[in-house]
């Protein structure tokens, strides 16, 4: 981190308590849920709550960029979140109704689609373009060691102090990432002219249709959530049960492995950030193929040794191209745009999670799984594809 500015390592800590409240939060209400009703169907309209207001808050977020500056916004968005939990918080205490817990869930959703996209576009703006690749390895090191940790954090949590005070961790942390955000100081940011709701709108659409960059981020992201919708639990377990015809722990082994993959990727990055920026376009291209090899070897193999090298593999294969695709995103958009990119790639990420869920679970259902990732397969061939056409009118230019 010692290369990294102070305004980067605000953002990052900021981060890592938002994130932390985030995924604890929602396991403590899913338990909740569950545990009040007694029906796994309320427990699940949750995800689809946080989905369909991450998607929603994207119809309205350049307005605000716009009129008020992503800083703001962020520091706004985080401090309603915080007041958000505290709501939830006498939701659970005074036990009033359940319809009034999903409001407050949708509306966090709805604020955390306004953080998104300012978390990857700040970074070009508090970091020097040479750190770029390595502030971004840096960032996905620490969310999916969270997405790890958090997980199994929120259930021991549950099961020793309970929901209440799992919210009141949440509502701590929220109260953190607000402070280390504020201490953020952007000196500069982009004079926008303010227009109209469905203006601003539209010019992010037009903006987003023309550039090349933006094609290419949010093409990948649609394309490849097909292949990783094949890697959500609920595909993973049937796979382990009907396919390699195992007990359940083996599920637990192969998530494990897969964010082990991801992590080291991360580190790998951070350490050689100078030599991956050289090797973009074999990173991209290349990086593709070798996914779309690994998941269709992994579909058809039962030896489950050789399933956990293919999902560490995978993991740390996917990262490298993530990590390495957001950073050439970043530095070659100018800072004014860089968060109209990241509005529409969390609006098509949400979109694409809900119909490759879709799809792949009609076909795990109606096929069998095997054939699952054998589609995961051809979606990274394609995305390959794209990269290819990337990279050479990038070469072009």
């Amino acid at each position: 981190m010692y290369r990294l500015s102070n305004n980067f390592k605000h953002l990052y800590y900021s981060q890592l308590f938002a994130n932390t409240g985030d995924i604890i939060y929602i396991v403590a209400l899913i338990a909740y849920v569950y545990h009040l009703t007694g029906e796994a169907r309320y427990s699940a309209l949750i995800p689809i709550c946080v989905t369909t207001f991450l998607f929603l808050s994207g119809l309205v977020a350049n307005y605000w960029y716009i009129k008020f500056n992503e800083l703001q916004v962020m520091r706004f968005s985080q401090m309603l979140k915080t007041f958000m939990m505290i709501n939830v918080l006498c939701v659970i205490s005074l036990n009033i109704s359940i319809i009034v817990l999903f409001l407050c869930i949708c509306i966090n959703s709805f604020l955390d689609g306004l953080i998104n996209p300012v978390k990857n576009a700040m970074i070009p703006m508090i970091e020097d373009k040479s750190n770029i690749v390595l502030a971004n390895s840096k960032i996905n090191v620490m969310n999916n060691t969270i997405q790890v940790v958090s997980w199994a954090l929120g259930g021991i949590l549950i099961a020793s102090i309970g929901y209440q005070h799992v919210v009141l961790i949440t509502i701590v942390t929220y109260a953190l990432s607000v402070y280390f955000i504020f201490k953020i100081k952007i000196n500069t940011i982009p004079d926008r002219v303010s227009n109209s709701l469905f203006q601003s709108f539209s010019e992010m659409i037009r903006f987003n249709r023309k550039n090349i960059h933006s094609i290419y981020l949010n093409t990948t992201t649609m394309v490849e959530s097909f292949a990783h919708s094949a890697w959500i639990s609920a595909i993973l377990l049937v796979f382990v049960k009907e396919f390699l015809q195992r007990e359940t722990y083996i599920f637990g082994m192969i998530n494990s492995v897969f964010f082990a993959g991801i992590i080291f990727a991360g580190l790998i990055v951070s350490k050689y950030s100078r030599t991956i920026e050289e090797k973009t376009k074999i990173i991209l291209i290349f990086g593709a193929i070798i996914c779309a090899v690994l998941n269709m070897l992994f579909g058809m193999n039962k030896w489950i040794v050789i399933v956990l090298l293919i999902s560490f593999a995978y993991g740390f294969f996917d990262q490298l191209r993530a990590i390495t695709m957001h950073s050439t995103i970043q530095v070659n958009l100018e800072e004014v745009h860089i968060v109209k990119v990241y509005t529409l790639n969390n609006m098509v990420y949400s979109v694409g999670f809900c119909i490759g869920t879709l799809c792949i679970s009609h076909i795990a259902d109606e096929i069998n799984v095997t054939t699952v990732y054998f589609v995961a397969g051809f979606a990274y061939l394609l995305s390959a594809l794209v990269s290819l056409v990337y990279t050479k009118r990038r070469t072009a230019r």
